[in-house]
């Protein structure tokens, strides 16, 4: 729906001078930095693994920073699960995350995306 974006897979994203992560996925629509680092990302996705919990978690509040993020989406491994922050009208973001399981849609508001959280995931 909006042509000037683009989805990056392992592009850096510096949310203060002396930081750069690298998301998962990222979606952004303005111009690159350079070959390797976004400018105007809006939305991120992270898949969390139990044995990088902390480290996620941790990248997450860091992308909260950056003005241009509205969403984050974290995918858990371990269930299937997502928790989605959205940033409000006002620039703040919620307190806590929206958690959603099997059954629910994932709508990224950001990007005009949506699908079934189960198709995030591989299923028998």
């Amino acid at each position: 729906q909006r042509p000037e974006c683009r989805i990056s897979i392992g592009a850096g994203l510096r949310p203060n001078d002396y930081n750069v992560r690298i998301p998962d996925i990222t979606v952004s629509c303005g111009p690159l930095v350079d070959d390797r680092l976004l400018a105007e990302p809006i939305a991120v996705v992270e898949i969390l693994s139990p044995s990088n919990a902390n480290d996620t978690w941790g990248n997450v509040a860091l992308y909260t920073t950056i003005p241009s993020v509205r969403e984050i989406l974290v995918l858990h491994t371990a269930d299937i699960r997502a928790d989605l922050l959205r940033r409000e009208e006002d620039g703040t973001w919620p307190d806590n995350p929206l958690t959603l399981t099997l059954g629910d849609t994932v709508t990224l508001k950001s990007i005009d995306f949506t699908a079934p959280i189960a198709a995030f995931y591989r299923t028998a």
